[in-house]
């Protein structure tokens, strides 16, 4: 694409003129006036075409004034977006998808069948099935959501909008079916109800041992592809795993299995011994289960609200990049943030010679920004300070 010859006034002691320079820079932007006195050279100019009020962009059909909209229009005369992370959203969502298509199913026949039996564990898995089916909708809402790109009000994105709503998902777990499970186990225990067609029961309990075996294949294959793709083990790929949607996929599945046993060794109990008590402590185990899967899902996305560092060895990797680059004398302060599903935010502080002119500073900033992003595609923005040496 050809980039018009743009002519820009700035005066160099305007606060934002690094700022500024260094966008024209990294756009590659053809100036005529760039970074010069508008009270000498550029005054007559800018007059001529009706302004007065610098930072100005002239592009020879309109004229920008003011800090904000010369910055806004720099943004919009870069290179298009980079959609980032699209596989890995892609098998997200499938695997969220499946999982929203089992455990609808699951919740279905699992209520007719506490229905028709009576059985607390039954209603129990009912509200667990209920509660997962609404939260894959919610992480669903999440996973279109972070992929907005950025906005004048959110110039850093939406990344994070996945961890709000895995928080959401959490909090639904915890109350819609942990508490409720607990309270049915209550109820159970003070007052015991005979079971009925109770083979209904484990037809719909081995029937949903099927449903939830398929929606966790699906999420564990999305693991090991990803954790393929990223040349590292699944044990590793899951320790590090910054998406919500497919974690909570993964708790949620084992989770259900996990209940489907209790609900099952309950309700044989209950019929094999006539004690009631072993339905009603089943559902206890189910909300303990649920409670249990709330709170973690709950912990590991308050730390990426917070805002979490990224592995050690991505740290490391990105220390090394900045330190060999030409120019940089060392790396004297790196930090970087978790800002959504692989996407990362760089802060980092370098030295440089004393003797590097302006001009080249601006250039190493540039090609430090370009690199990054390269060599590290989940490297979302950089900022990056120079110190002398």
């Amino acid at each position: 694409m050809t980039v018009p010859e743009y002519t820009l006034f700035h005066r160099v002691a305007e606060p934002a003129s690094a700022r500024i320079r260094l966008r024209v820079v990294e756009l590659g932007l053809k100036t005529r006036i760039d970074f010069q006195n508008a009270e000498t050279d550029g005054k007559d100019e800018l007059t001529r075409i009706g302004g007065s009020t610098t930072p100005a962009l002239w592009d020879g059909h309109t004229l920008t004034v003011g800090e904000p909209a010369v910055a806004e229009k720099l943004t919009t005369l870069g290179p298009e977006p980079v959609e980032r992370d699209e596989g890995m959203s892609e098998g997200t969502t499938r695997a969220v998808l499946a999982a929203f298509a089992g455990n609808l199913a699951i919740a279905i026949t699992k209520a007719i069948a506490a229905y028709m039996t009576g059985s607390g564990a039954l209603i129990a898995e009912t509200a667990h099935s209920i509660a997962d089916s609404v939260n894959q909708i919610l992480l669903y809402v999440g996973i279109r959501r972070s992929v907005q790109p950025p906005t004048a009000k959110h110039p850093l994105g939406h990344g994070k909008e996945r961890y709000f709503w895995a928080l959401i998902v959490a909090l639904f777990l915890f109350f819609g079916g942990g508490l409720f499970s607990i309270y049915e186990a209550y109820e159970r225990f003070t007052q015991p109800h005979e079971l009925g067609a109770v083979w209904i029961g484990f037809a719909v309990l081995a029937l949903s041992v099927v449903f939830e075996s398929f929606s966790l294949s699906v999420a564990v294959r999305e693991v090991r592809h990803a954790a393929h793709e990223q040349g590292v083990t699944v044990r590793r790929f899951l320790q590090q795993l910054r998406d919500p949607a497919l974690r909570t996929v993964l708790y949620e599945d084992s989770a259900a299995l996990a209940g489907l046993a209790a609900a099952i060794l309950g309700l044989g109990l209950a019929v094999l011994t006539g004690d009631q008590r072993f339905d009603a402590a089943a559902s206890a185990v189910i909300g303990v289960i649920l409670i249990y899967v709330a709170y973690q899902l709950a912990w590991g996305a308050r730390g990426l609200i917070v805002g979490e560092a990224p592995p050690e060895e991505v740290l490391d990797a990105l220390r090394a990049a900045i330190a060999t680059e030409p120019g940089v004398d060392k790396v004297i302060d790196l930090r970087a943030v978790q800002m959504g599903t692989n996407q990362l935010l760089v802060l980092a502080r370098v030295s440089v010679r004393d003797t590097i002119p302006a001009g080249a500073a601006e250039h190493l900033l540039v090609r430090l920004r370009k690199r990054l992003q390269r060599e590290h595609p989940e490297v979302m923005d950089s900022y990056v300070e120079i110190n002398p040496s």
